[in-house]
């Protein structure tokens, strides 16, 4: 019994949370069309993925390792410049 009612419980669940999900995005895909609902969903990823090829900015990890050198170093503090832009200011200069 206690495992009938597990799976009950499963099938609800994923009826809500992931079927209803796949019902909407198939009935947007037949309301607006499939070049338009792929374009949508993933421009915001394709953009990302892209500005990581870009060499003039850094990662999260370079900004990380050059803020802790800065503070470990008093020459570091008076006189760093930044010398490459985040991704913001990169984004913002597009």
């Amino acid at each position: 019994m206690v495992a009938l009612g597990a799976v009950r419980t499963g099938v609800k669940l994923g009826n809500v949370h992931i079927f209803a999900y796949y019902r909407g995005a198939l009935r947007t895909i037949v309301e607006k069309g499939l070049l338009t609902f792929l374009r949508r969903t993933s421009t915001p990823y394709l953009t990302r993925a892209g500005s990581r090829f870009d060499p003039r900015s850094s990662t999260y990890s370079e900004r990380l390792l050059r803020r802790w050198a800065d503070r470990r170093s008093p020459v570091g503090r008076q006189a760093a410049p930044q010398t490459e832009a985040s991704d913001e200011e990169n984004a913002a200069r597009r």
